[in-house]
């Protein structure tokens, strides 16, 4: 530990001279003899042939003891430190090599794992000099960042694989491996980034996740390679493509917020981790994984979409289809929804739903357009959805985006009539009355009715309350809901429009006594002669009208 602390930089090195170091050296020779002596001793084997007993010398490897081993590679590690301490940086170099034996102890780790005989004890010592090699590189150059430092910590992931690949109790050594091959490849790329100058943070991010996408697909194309060589599961290299696909996409959405220039590079990573969540939701061998993976595919794609129309380029080329957008996202929705998903693989119901709601996200810039194309043909396409699948509650999404274009367009030319806009209320509330599933049963009936009320006041309330001295709109719109009432069998358009017609009389009549007071001794004369006539009549017949009023009351009360 003397030594390590010498070699730190500032500090004077006393230990190391030429003495110790040839000192170390030879004792490395020495113990680097006794192994060999142990692993290739000369034993005179005899071997009978043809009933004639002869001597032959074969090789009988023995067994390193541990003391040896960790008395060799400690002994090593000191003869290095001591070479390196005589030069500049001793402590990077130092780094460098430990890494470098390590690599060197594992490959002949390897080999020894090859060569032992079957009945060998196992000889711990193997797996652990690399690792301490490996540790003491990392621990060496801990708080350096330079060109090399990512390739010292890919060589200590190459260790830790190399190592934990030999036995399953081992094989969390090869997890920390693959994340560390990551880890010095984001080194090197960090500090590639770091030193162009004027460099955008977005870039840096874009460029990290394009690293993270070649990884993705890396361990996608290679996944048989790899299954052999790492000793790990499909799955386990699918889970490590999973990985970097997310932090990928984290890394893209990290660079929008963040200035950027280069938008056909981000795009194209982009395109790549769109296409492997996509691909990944087909032949998934749960239904509920393969719905999540188009899921997040189709969340990219949308984001990819926003983003673009954000960018220099999109800002361009946006206003030149924005009158087309609604009718473009219906295209697309139609031949999403008619494509056989399930016969190619894909679990259908994310694109069905991604289908029909694709429109409706483009309706407020449609709006703004006020294109008739972007209206008619959303309408027309939810139309027939509701055809398709027989479901009527698609044609509110028809009706409402028809009624939203028209406010905009009367908004636009300066019309802000009341009027218009009740009616488009009263309208809805009336059709939603008559076409509802859930109010078709019987015992709804209640329901229905008061829905159908609040929709004949909205249409008639506004031209009854604003109604001038002809009085014409409303008396009008009360005969058709009378009508409307009477040939439908409707009790809320009877009793509206009855009311509304009722009381637009009431209110011309005042009217007239007020503006012709001659008017108000002829309508009192009429009225009295009227009520005396009907008196009259009821006196006369009144069994005959208490039981057709009865008749009347019954037939209204079976009425809708």
């Amino acid at each position: 530990m003397g030594l390590y602390w010498q070699l730190q930089p500032g500090q004077t090195l006393l230990a190391a001279n030429a003495q110790s170091t040839i000192a170390a050296i030879l004792l490395v020779a020495a113990l680097a003899y006794r192994a060999w002596q142990v692993l290739a001793p000369v034993a005179s084997v005899p071997v009978v042939v043809a009933g004639n007993t002869i001597r032959s010398d074969t090789r009988v490897p023995g067994l390193l003891p541990s003391w040896l081993l960790y008395g060799f590679a400690w002994n090593l590690e000191v003869a290095v430190a001591l070479v390196l301490s005589l030069t500049d940086s001793a402590l990077l170099y130092l780094a460098i090599a430990n890494i470098a034996l390590g690599f060197s102890t594992q490959l002949l780790g390897d080999w020894w794992q090859r060569r032992r005989p079957a009945d060998a004890p196992p000889m711990p010592s193997v797996h652990v000099i690399p690792l301490i090699y490996a540790g003491l590189g990392s621990f060496f150059r801990w708080g350096q960042f330079t060109n090399w430092t990512g390739l010292t910590t890919l060589g200590l992931s190459l260790i830790a694989i190399g190592v934990g690949k030999r036995r399953l109790a081992l094989k969390p050594l090869v997890y920390l491996g693959m994340a560390g091959i990551s880890l010095g490849l984001y080194e090197c790329l960090l500090f590639q980034l770091l030193q162009i100058k004027g460099n955008n943070t977005g870039d840096g991010f874009i460029a990290m996740a394009a690293l993270a996408a070649t990884f993705t697909y890396a361990y996608r194309f290679l996944s048989p390679w790899l299954q052999h060589y790492l000793s790990i599961t499909e799955d386990e290299v699918n889970n490590a493509a999973h990985g970097h696909w997310g932090l990928g996409s984290l890394l893209l959405a990290v660079a929008t917020t963040t200035p950027v220039s280069l938008y056909p590079l981000w795009f194209g990573v982009a395109l790549l981790l769109v296409r492997y969540a996509f691909f990944q939701g087909r032949h998934a061998p749960q239904p509920r994984v393969g719905e999540l993976w188009v899921w997040a595919a189709i969340a990219e794609a949308v984001g990819m979409a926003w983003y673009g129309v954000n960018t220099p380029l999109g800002r361009v080329l946006y206003p030149a289809i924005a009158p087309f957008l609604s009718a473009i996202a219906c295209v697309f929705a139609y031949f999403s929804y008619q494509a056989p998903w399930a016969a190619w693989g894909w679990h259908p119901r994310p694109l069905l739903l991604m289908a029909i709601v694709l429109p409706l996200l483009t309706i407020p810039p449609a709006l703004s357009s006020l294109y008739p194309p972007n209206i008619l043909i959303p309408a027309a396409f939810y139309l027939f959805l509701a055809y398709q699948q027989r479901q009527i509650r698609f044609t509110y999404i028809s009706l409402g985006v028809v009624i939203l274009w028209l406010w905009r367009w009367l908004a636009v030319q300066g019309n802000h009539d009341s009027l218009w806009y009740s009616l488009a209320i009263g309208l809805v509330l009336l059709y939603v009355a008559q076409a509802e599933p859930i109010l078709k049963p019987a015992y709804q009936r209640g329901s229905r009715f008061l829905l159908r009320l609040v929709g004949c006041l909205a249409i008639c309330a506004i031209p009854l309350l604003r109604q001038t001295a002809i009085g014409l709109i409303p008396a009008g719109l009360g005969l058709v809901a009378i009508m409307a009432g009477l040939a439908l069998r409707v009790r809320a358009y009877l009793l509206v429009g009855a009311a509304t017609f009722l009381l637009t009389v009431l209110y011309q009549l005042g009217v007239l006594v007020f503006e012709y007071p001659l008017t108000k001794w002829i309508l009192g004369l009429l009225a009295g002669i009227g009520l005396l006539y009907i008196s009259a009549t009821f006196e006369t017949r009144r069994d005959q009208m208490l039981s057709l009023m009865r008749q009347w009351l019954t037939e209204l009360n079976n009425w809708d």
